[in-house]
């Protein structure tokens, strides 16, 4: 009955601050680069392609938890002509939590390297089947 836990930034800054603190991210340090170059590739079919690859090289409980949340923002996206949270803003907010590299200390790194961590979260977003 508590309205503040009816408000959705408090229960997505909740989700974000839980992956934020994890141990490990949900897309793991080890799989941090390969995401990124995959995601660098030319073609969406081959980034989607290797993307796939990499995140079935996921520990089994990262795989299950990303796959369930990916597949719920996506239902989330789809409705983001009414809760402007599209699959792009989604990225956004969520992507630098997701996959991060916690054992790179090179800012300049970790500038350049935040777009293509949004579009890592975005393509799993939109490609989830």
């Amino acid at each position: 009955e508590d309205e503040r836990w009816a408000d959705v930034n408090v229960v997505s800054s909740l989700l974000k601050l839980f992956f934020r603190k994890l141990p490990e991210p949900l897309i793991t340090t080890s799989l941090y680069r390969p995401a990124i170059d995959a995601i660098r590739h030319t073609t969406e079919v081959d980034r989607v392609r290797e993307l796939k690859k990499i995140l079935h090289k996921l520990p089994v409980h990262h795989f299950e938890t990303f796959k369930y949340l990916s597949r719920h923002l996506k239902r989330v996206a789809l409705k983001g002509d009414s809760n402007k949270m599209t699959a792009n803003n989604i990225s956004i907010v969520f992507g630098p939590t997701l996959i991060c590299s916690r054992e790179e200390h090179d800012v300049n790194s970790l500038i350049v390297d935040m777009p293509d961590q949004c579009r890592v979260v975005e393509a799993c977003i939109n490609h989830v089947s």
